[in-house]
């Protein structure tokens, strides 16, 4: 053979770097969205029933003091049964600040 044979073709090095970038591109993408959003899935699996429960719990705590207020409390007898609806709407509006000021304060762990 001759050293200026042309049957011998040289690889195509473009296709071969475009599809070496675009597995780069891809991967890139996979690592910066999909692991992160299974790292937030794992968290909200369990921050989603929690905050659920914790809502029904104070829910239930705020209707037992509406309850206890209306009943057992002589105080709000004639023309002050309007009351306890106010002092239960105060209460549970503290707590909800208090939880929204505690979750916007961005490290929760302290």
């Amino acid at each position: 053979m001759a050293p200026n044979d042309t049957s011998k073709k040289q690889p195509d090095t473009k296709h071969g770097d475009i599809g070496e970038a675009f597995n780069l591109v891809r991967a890139y993408a996979k690592q910066e969205t999909i692991d992160p959003l299974r790292t937030v899935g794992g968290y909200l699996k369990f921050a989603i029933p929690g905050a659920l429960l914790l809502g029904i719990g104070w829910l239930f705590l705020l209707i037992g003091l509406l309850r206890v207020l209306q009943t057992e409390l002589d105080a709000f007898d004639h023309g002050w049964s309007f009351a306890p609806y106010f002092i239960v709407l105060a209460v549970g509006a503290i707590v909800s600040y208090l939880f929204a000021r505690r979750v916007l304060k961005g490290d929760l762990r302290g």
